[in-house]
């Protein structure tokens, strides 16, 4: 059996782990929208940080999906604008733009 005072710290321990593990602390937003992109149109993708994943489908549109994150205050969302502009010459353009 373990000793109390090692208990404790043990108790401690864990569940600092468990509060620096868990992501759901942080406060994000999302962002879905579809927008009509013809065959053989283009897009043109600004992105100021984090991952970008890009994948082909057989659809006449394309799908932006991205996640806005602030580790401390809701108000630094609104620091990061998404801005898509699609146009029916096919042609589109998605940024992220993060004012200062």
């Amino acid at each position: 059996m373990l000793r109390p005072a090692l208990r404790a710290t043990a108790v401690c321990v864990l569940l600092l782990a468990v509060v620096w593990a868990v992501p759901s602390l942080a406060i994000s937003k999302e962002f879905n929208q579809s927008y009509p992109l013809q065959p053989g149109g283009s897009l043109e993708l600004q992105n100021v940080n984090g991952t970008v994943d890009v994948q082909g489908w057989d659809r006449n549109e394309i799908e932006v999906r991205a996640v806005k994150t602030a580790k401390q205050r809701e108000s630094d969302l609104e620091r990061v604008s998404i801005e898509v502009d699609a146009k029916p010459d096919g042609t589109a353009r998605a940024s992220s733009i993060s004012a200062r």
